[in-house]
């Protein structure tokens, strides 16, 4: 439960992804009330890249062109920010993402905690309290989850933990042969995005 009114316009709907429009737009309202950006008033639009890369990338590219957009925020995969950073970096346009940016990415800020924290939580818990000595360490086939994996492995290895590294693709529909390559281990680590992950 909401504690207290939404602003106008505002809902929390059934995208489970709603709730950063309405925290972006609160945020541009307060902006606009002080004043704006250097006198000049914020506007916000948000579109539903329905989390495909390639669409997120194509709303970029418009959202440069035809709105002249001075800021782009979005993200959700490491694929579309690998493809969005050319197009922001061409146009000189800041790009705050809430995935895994690559290592130069001079007009990329990301919002996501470094690769280290997740696996990190996973093994104290996993290897540390319950004594895992074998992991299964599913990644998707991203940046993003090529680095995780990478980093689960490394971390494993200075807890003694042996691992089982493992790559699905985000576009598979079944789990099947993946967790029967990691079938014998202590605890499964996974870090698949998109539906394969659901």
């Amino acid at each position: 439960h909401w504690p207290g009114d939404l602003p106008d316009g505002l809902s929390l709907g059934h995208r489970p992804d709603l709730y950063l429009a309405n925290g972006a737009q609160i945020a541009v309202d307060q902006i606009n009330k002080a004043g704006g950006i250097l006198h000049h008033k914020v506007e916000l639009q948000t579109k539903d890249t329905q989390c495909v890369a390639s669409n997120e990338i194509q709303l970029a590219e418009s959202l440069i062109e035809k709105s002249h957009a001075s800021a782009i925020i979005g993200g959700f995969q490491s694929a579309a920010i690998s493809g969005v950073l050319p197009i922001v970096k061409q146009a000189k346009v800041p790009f705050i993402g809430a995935g895994t940016l690559p290592l130069q990415a001079p007009w990329g800020v990301t919002t996501f905690p470094p690769n280290i924290y997740p696996g990190q939580a996973f093994l104290s818990y996993f290897a540390s309290k319950l004594g895992a000595k074998s992991i299964g360490n599913i990644a998707g086939d991203t940046p993003y989850g090529a680095a995780l994996q990478a980093a689960v492995t490394s971390q494993a290895k200075a807890l003694g933990v042996t691992t089982k590294d493992v790559e699905i693709s985000n576009t598979a529909t079944s789990t099947t042969p993946v967790l029967q390559q990691v079938s014998g281990a202590d605890a499964n680590f996974s870090n698949p995005s998109g539906p394969i992950n659901i």
